[in-house]
């Protein structure tokens, strides 16, 4: 449970990171003629990348240690691993995911499989449970709680849960 938390807290502080690379005030838009249609205002995807700052990415990272910190001496559960330190571009990331996915076809699946397992693992669901809130087969909400045992960031519960039946 401490490391599907710490791996959810770790997440938001990534995610509230992010926040940080973009400009607080936004720049004025220059006001498009009355003749052109509404349509023709610029995509969010037409902006160009924003990088941290070097003093933005070390708050970042203690925000990271914060949190975990914070998260091992609320549960009383140890550190194992220290959070690696680096930042990437999005090409990095989109080829990272690109290349763990290439070439299965039902990779989409048993990734939102693992999502929905990781999401409701609190304890207080079963996997049935979860099979039937996402409306997959319960061999692939099965199958993602087991490679996510294997990799050690799910752990059985001492006693089975009631299912919501």
């Amino acid at each position: 449970m401490l490391k599907i938390t710490c791996k959810l807290l770790l997440a938001g502080a990534l995610l509230a990171g992010g926040a940080l690379a973009q400009d607080s005030t936004p720049a004025p838009q220059p006001a498009p003629p009355s003749s052109a249609p509404a349509q023709s205002q610029a995509s969010p995807a037409a902006k160009p990348e924003t990088h941290i700052t070097p003093q933005q990415a070390e708050e970042l990272f203690r925000s990271v240690d914060d949190i975990l910190h914070f998260a091992s001496q609320d549960t009383g559960l140890p550190i194992r691993h220290a959070v690696k330190r680096a930042l990437v571009s999005r090409d990095q990331v989109m080829k990272y995911v690109e290349s763990r996915m290439g070439g299965d076809k039902d990779a989409a699946a048993k990734n939102m499989a693992m999502l929905w397992v990781l999401n409701l693992s609190d304890g207080a669901h079963a996997l049935l449970d979860i099979a039937e809130r996402a409306g997959m087969p319960f061999a692939a909400i099965h199958g993602a709680a087991q490679r996510l045992l294997q990799h050690g960031l799910l752990a059985p519960v001492a006693a089975p849960v009631a299912t919501s039946g």
